[in-house]
């Protein structure tokens, strides 16, 4: 439902596969075990290097060097999109897509409809972390 969004089309679809509405919870991206994936760059380096140190402990490599990095810079689509999780009240909307200190943004603060076109990112940073002897996990930054 969050990547759908709420309209009647979404709506109707999840119905035609048996999935009611209402009984779906909200999810929620942040969770005390996992790496903040989506918030890892942000300005606080502590938020990546706490990431990093969960996924290192997930795949039984921390204090070794048996793991694998991946950096991939992807041009995108630009645009801003309303997104659910992100904060510890699951209910509570992020408009995300912009660049620095464009990255989330308070809808209550700012209308999607008027969010400036020239602070839209472009490019899309990926970091992946996962072990060099197997490929059953991998974990993003």
């Amino acid at each position: 439902m969050c990547s759908l969004g709420n309209t009647a089309e979404a709506k109707h679809l999840l119905e035609r596969f048996g999935v009611p509405a209402k009984a779906m919870s909200r999810v929620t991206l942040s969770h005390p075990e996992l790496p903040d994936f989506f918030l890892a760059l942000e300005k606080d380096p502590q938020v990546l290097q706490d990431s990093v140190r969960k996924v290192l402990a997930h795949l039984k490599v921390a204090g070794q060097r048996r793991h694998h990095l991946v950096v991939d810079e992807t041009c995108v689509a630009a645009g801003y999109d309303l997104m659910y999780g992100l904060e510890s009240d699951p209910s509570q909307g992020t408009v995300v897509g912009g660049g620095s200190d464009w990255a989330r943004i308070d809808p209550s603060k700012h209308s999607l409809s008027s969010l400036p076109e020239e602070k839209k990112c472009r490019l899309y940073l990926d970091i992946l972390l996962t072990r060099n002897d197997v490929n059953n996990w991998a974990f993003h930054l």
